[in-house]
């Protein structure tokens, strides 16, 4: 048997939809992704110092001082990201050697069934400092539009 349901009326006030759709045109597209974009890179720099204070030390401090935040490559449908690392160059080539361990070999290459032990020196950074850093991007981008997040 099915229930019927009466005529619901809905009045739309035009004018009031109009502003309330202008005001939020402000918010979105470029000028929104712009915002976001900057409080991206102002959070991942707030991550560089603590990122330092957990890498190792070595001989010359290259690995240390290799670490800055940078702007990262958008796939579509991501409005921004930033990321905190050590720069792949001469001063922190082998970052990916210490963080994530690797086999200890000759100078022949021969192996000599050794391990490194892997030192995730920015994944110990992040869980000390990663709550602050979100909590700065998430109010200069989504507290602007009203909404909330619980995680990225």
């Amino acid at each position: 048997m099915a229930a019927r349901i009466g005529p619901i009326a809905i009045v739309v006030d035009q004018k009031a939809l109009a502003r309330a759709d202008k005001r939020l045109a402000g918010y979105m597209g470029r000028p929104l992704q712009r915002r976001a974009q900057q409080a991206y890179i102002e959070g991942a720099r707030l991550m560089v110092k603590p990122a330092r204070q957990q890498a190792p030390v070595g001989k010359t401090g290259n690995l240390r001082r290799s670490i800055t935040a940078s702007k990262v490559r958008l796939r579509p449908g991501e409005m921004a990201g930033a990321s905190v690392a050590a720069r792949p160059s001469r001063k922190g080539g082998h970052r990916h050697l210490v963080i994530r361990g690797h086999r200890i070999v000759t100078h022949l290459g021969r192996d000599t069934g050794l391990r490194s032990r892997p030192n995730p020196f920015i994944d110990r950074a992040f869980t000390a400092v990663g709550g602050e850093v979100l909590d700065y991007i998430a109010t200069r981008t989504l507290a602007v539009t009203g909404e909330t997040f619980t995680s990225f």
